[in-house]
Protein backbone atom coordinates (compact mmCIF):
# COMPACT_ATOMS: atom_id res chain seq x y z
CA UNK A 1 0.00 0.00 0.00
CA UNK A 2 2.95 2.66 0.98
CA UNK A 3 4.54 1.64 -2.30
CA UNK A 4 1.36 2.85 -4.30
CA UNK A 5 0.86 5.56 -2.24
CA UNK A 6 4.42 7.01 -2.58
CA UNK A 7 4.38 8.20 -5.60
CA UNK A 8 0.92 10.18 -5.57
CA UNK A 9 2.50 11.75 -2.41
CA UNK A 10 5.61 12.89 -3.76
CA UNK A 11 3.89 14.54 -6.88
CA UNK A 12 1.25 16.53 -4.80
CA UNK A 13 5.24 17.66 -3.09
CA UNK A 14 6.13 18.40 -6.34
CA UNK A 15 3.18 20.49 -7.14
CA UNK A 16 3.59 22.38 -3.82
CA UNK A 17 7.32 22.82 -4.73
CA UNK A 18 6.34 24.46 -8.40
CA UNK A 19 3.89 26.54 -7.07
CA UNK A 20 5.94 28.14 -4.42
CA UNK A 21 8.68 29.02 -7.64
CA UNK A 22 5.32 30.80 -9.76
CA UNK A 23 4.34 32.72 -6.35
CA UNK A 24 8.04 33.83 -6.34
CA UNK A 25 8.12 34.73 -9.84
CA UNK A 26 4.73 36.42 -9.27
CA UNK A 27 6.02 38.58 -6.53
CA UNK A 28 8.95 39.49 -8.60
CA UNK A 29 6.82 41.33 -10.70
CA UNK A 30 8.75 41.30 -14.00
CA UNK A 31 6.49 38.63 -16.06
CA UNK A 32 4.78 35.52 -15.89
CA UNK A 33 5.48 32.26 -17.46
CA UNK A 34 3.28 32.31 -20.66
CA UNK A 35 0.84 29.74 -19.38
CA UNK A 36 0.83 31.88 -16.27
CA UNK A 37 0.20 35.30 -18.11
CA UNK A 38 -3.63 35.27 -18.83
CA UNK A 39 -4.89 33.70 -15.50
CA UNK A 40 -2.68 36.97 -14.01
CA UNK A 41 -4.55 39.59 -15.85
CA UNK A 42 -7.99 37.83 -14.55
CA UNK A 43 -6.66 37.91 -11.19
CA UNK A 44 -5.57 41.63 -11.37
CA UNK A 45 -9.42 42.21 -12.66
CA UNK A 46 -11.61 40.50 -10.59
CA UNK A 47 -11.80 39.84 -7.52
CA UNK A 48 -10.97 36.28 -7.87
CA UNK A 49 -7.22 34.94 -6.00
CA UNK A 50 -4.00 34.29 -8.66
CA UNK A 51 -5.11 30.67 -7.44
CA UNK A 52 -8.53 30.26 -8.41
CA UNK A 53 -7.82 32.19 -11.89
CA UNK A 54 -5.21 29.26 -12.72
CA UNK A 55 -7.28 26.70 -11.02
CA UNK A 56 -10.04 27.93 -13.24
CA UNK A 57 -7.61 27.60 -16.60
CA UNK A 58 -6.28 24.85 -16.13
CA UNK A 59 -9.29 23.09 -15.72
CA UNK A 60 -10.86 24.49 -19.18
CA UNK A 61 -7.41 23.16 -20.59
CA UNK A 62 -8.97 19.82 -19.04
CA UNK A 63 -11.87 20.48 -20.78
CA UNK A 64 -10.36 21.18 -23.85
CA UNK A 65 -8.44 17.83 -23.89
CA UNK A 66 -11.92 15.72 -23.45
CA UNK A 67 -13.18 17.82 -26.29
CA UNK A 68 -10.48 16.96 -28.75
CA UNK A 69 -9.39 13.43 -27.78
CA UNK A 70 -13.22 12.58 -27.05
CA UNK A 71 -13.11 9.00 -26.26
CA UNK A 72 -9.61 8.82 -26.63
CA UNK A 73 -9.08 10.90 -23.96
CA UNK A 74 -7.74 8.23 -21.05
CA UNK A 75 -10.20 8.41 -17.91
CA UNK A 76 -7.39 8.60 -15.92
CA UNK A 77 -6.48 11.42 -16.86
CA UNK A 78 -9.65 13.09 -15.33
CA UNK A 79 -7.33 13.29 -11.97
CA UNK A 80 -6.02 16.45 -13.89
CA UNK A 81 -8.47 18.81 -12.82
CA UNK A 82 -7.53 17.66 -9.00
CA UNK A 83 -4.11 18.81 -9.92
CA UNK A 84 -5.19 22.18 -11.21
CA UNK A 85 -7.43 22.75 -8.30
CA UNK A 86 -4.01 21.31 -5.81
CA UNK A 87 -1.98 23.98 -8.01
CA UNK A 88 -4.20 26.89 -7.66
CA UNK A 89 -4.53 25.95 -3.90
CA UNK A 90 -0.70 25.57 -3.43
CA UNK A 91 -0.12 28.86 -5.28
CA UNK A 92 -2.41 31.07 -2.98
CA UNK A 93 -0.77 29.52 0.01
CA UNK A 94 2.51 30.45 -1.30
CA UNK A 95 1.20 33.66 -2.18
CA UNK A 96 0.22 34.20 1.74
CA UNK A 97 3.74 32.81 2.50
CA UNK A 98 5.92 35.89 0.35
CA UNK A 99 2.43 38.35 1.46
CA UNK A 100 5.65 40.29 2.92
CA UNK A 101 7.91 39.94 0.42
CA UNK A 102 7.88 42.70 -2.58
CA UNK A 103 11.40 43.61 -3.94
CA UNK A 104 11.80 47.09 -5.60
CA UNK A 105 15.62 47.03 -6.55
CA UNK A 106 16.03 45.57 -10.26
CA UNK A 107 18.35 43.19 -9.58
CA UNK A 108 16.61 41.27 -6.52
CA UNK A 109 13.65 41.27 -9.01
CA UNK A 110 15.98 39.60 -11.40
CA UNK A 111 17.63 37.25 -8.57
CA UNK A 112 13.62 36.21 -7.29
CA UNK A 113 12.74 35.20 -10.97
CA UNK A 114 15.59 33.24 -11.23
CA UNK A 115 15.49 31.35 -8.37
CA UNK A 116 11.41 31.19 -8.58
CA UNK A 117 12.18 29.81 -12.05
CA UNK A 118 14.90 27.14 -10.85
CA UNK A 119 12.50 26.30 -8.15
CA UNK A 120 9.69 25.46 -10.51
CA UNK A 121 11.67 23.29 -12.41
CA UNK A 122 12.35 21.16 -9.95
CA UNK A 123 8.86 20.76 -8.67
CA UNK A 124 7.71 19.93 -12.19
CA UNK A 125 10.89 17.47 -13.13
CA UNK A 126 9.72 15.54 -9.70
CA UNK A 127 5.46 15.31 -11.04
CA UNK A 128 7.18 14.10 -14.39
CA UNK A 129 9.43 12.09 -12.66
CA UNK A 130 6.46 10.07 -10.52
CA UNK A 131 4.93 9.22 -14.41
CA UNK A 132 1.53 9.53 -13.09
CA UNK A 133 -0.58 12.49 -14.80
CA UNK A 134 0.23 14.58 -17.64
CA UNK A 135 0.28 18.63 -16.47
CA UNK A 136 -3.43 20.10 -18.17
CA UNK A 137 -1.10 22.72 -19.76
CA UNK A 138 0.85 19.62 -21.55
CA UNK A 139 -1.79 17.74 -21.69
CA UNK A 140 -3.78 20.18 -24.04
CA UNK A 141 -0.61 20.09 -26.11
CA UNK A 142 -0.31 16.44 -26.16
CA UNK A 143 -4.04 16.09 -27.09
CA UNK A 144 -3.72 18.73 -30.14
CA UNK A 145 -0.21 16.96 -31.70
CA UNK A 146 -2.09 13.45 -31.18
CA UNK A 147 -5.09 14.99 -33.06
CA UNK A 148 -3.06 16.52 -36.05
CA UNK A 149 0.14 14.20 -35.78
CA UNK A 150 2.79 17.42 -35.35
CA UNK A 151 5.85 17.74 -33.06
CA UNK A 152 5.33 18.85 -29.51
CA UNK A 153 7.62 21.19 -30.00
CA UNK A 154 6.23 23.36 -32.42
CA UNK A 155 2.67 22.96 -30.74
CA UNK A 156 3.97 24.11 -27.28
CA UNK A 157 5.21 27.45 -29.06
CA UNK A 158 1.81 27.85 -30.79
CA UNK A 159 -0.32 26.94 -27.60
CA UNK A 160 1.80 29.40 -25.22
CA UNK A 161 2.49 32.36 -28.08
CA UNK A 162 -1.81 32.07 -27.86
CA UNK A 163 -2.18 32.17 -24.82
CA UNK A 164 0.66 35.43 -24.17
CA UNK A 165 -1.27 37.13 -27.35
CA UNK A 166 -5.53 36.60 -25.32
CA UNK A 167 -3.13 37.50 -22.12
CA UNK A 168 -2.27 41.18 -24.08
CA UNK A 169 -5.18 41.89 -25.38
CA UNK A 170 -7.30 41.01 -22.39
CA UNK A 171 -4.87 43.02 -19.88
CA UNK A 172 -5.83 45.65 -22.62
CA UNK A 173 -9.61 45.66 -22.48
CA UNK A 174 -9.93 44.77 -18.91
CA UNK A 175 -7.13 46.79 -16.95
CA UNK A 176 -6.34 49.06 -19.81
CA UNK A 177 -2.48 48.43 -19.38
CA UNK A 178 -0.18 45.46 -20.00
CA UNK A 179 0.22 43.25 -17.00
CA UNK A 180 1.60 40.05 -16.27
CA UNK A 181 3.87 40.18 -19.68
CA UNK A 182 7.48 41.64 -19.56
CA UNK A 183 11.22 40.86 -19.76
CA UNK A 184 10.67 38.16 -17.71
CA UNK A 185 8.03 36.59 -19.50
CA UNK A 186 11.01 35.97 -22.48
CA UNK A 187 13.63 34.62 -19.54
CA UNK A 188 10.88 32.05 -17.91
CA UNK A 189 10.37 30.81 -22.36
CA UNK A 190 14.02 30.54 -22.32
CA UNK A 191 15.01 28.94 -18.69
CA UNK A 192 11.88 26.98 -17.51
CA UNK A 193 12.55 24.08 -20.24
CA UNK A 194 15.84 24.04 -19.23
CA UNK A 195 15.83 24.08 -15.59
CA UNK A 196 13.57 21.23 -15.76
CA UNK A 197 15.70 19.07 -17.91
CA UNK A 198 18.91 19.70 -15.66
CA UNK A 199 16.78 18.39 -12.78
CA UNK A 200 15.88 15.23 -14.67
CA UNK A 201 18.67 14.54 -15.21
CA UNK A 202 20.07 14.58 -11.82
CA UNK A 203 17.05 12.44 -10.90
CA UNK A 204 18.69 9.87 -13.53
CA UNK A 205 15.59 10.39 -15.77
CA UNK A 206 16.37 11.11 -19.50
CA UNK A 207 13.74 14.65 -20.24
CA UNK A 208 10.93 13.67 -22.07
CA UNK A 209 10.25 15.28 -25.91
CA UNK A 210 7.90 17.59 -24.10
CA UNK A 211 10.45 19.57 -22.38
Amino acid sequence: MKRKIKPYLVFCLGVFIGAFGMALITKANIGLTPIACLPFVFYLATPLTFGMTLCIMNMIFVLAQVAILGKDFEKFQYLQFFVAFLLGFFVDINMYILKMFNPEIYFLKIAALILGCVIMGLGISIQIKQNLLLLPGDGLVKAICDKISQEFGYIKIAVDSAVVILAFFASLALLGTIEGIREGTIILALLTGLCIKFFLQKFNMPAKNNN
